[in-house]
């Protein structure tokens, strides 16, 4: 594909649309990391006292783990994002690119809304 020369029309939706990528990017991590919170205190609610407080301490650093993880791995997709929009733009497939990378972050913070839903409802 012929590469195009960049407009200003192109640079200003590239940053507007990395940036609403990179908000929805966290709004998606935040849901999915509420999503494991919720099935975690659905297992310890479902166990004995004792169990529960043992447990405790493995909700406890697996929620800490995952806060670390989750936002060492936003960072990078957030970059990773930034380079793809880049990559589309000069390749003129800019448009593409964004709304394929929406659409995705849409449907899993839809997804784990969803499920989350399902398990306040029937889980308890």
């Amino acid at each position: 594909m012929e590469e195009q020369e960049p407009n200003w029309k192109n640079m200003v939706f590239y940053g507007v649309a990395w940036f609403i990528a990179c908000v929805l990017l966290v709004l998606a991590m935040l849901n999915t990391f509420e999503l494991v919170r919720d099935i975690l205190t659905w297992i310890t609610a479902s166990l004995d006292v004792q169990k529960a407080r043992d447990f405790g301490w493995t909700v406890s650093a697996i929620t800490q783990g995952m806060l670390f993880v989750g936002g060492c791995l936003a960072v990078g997709m957030a970059v990773g994002l930034e380079y793809y929009f880049r990559l589309g733009e000069k390749k003129g497939q800019l448009f593409r690119r964004v709304f394929k990378v929406l659409g995705i972050e849409i449907a899993v913070i839809v997804v784990s809304l969803v499920a989350r839903v399902l398990i306040l409802a029937f889980g308890f």
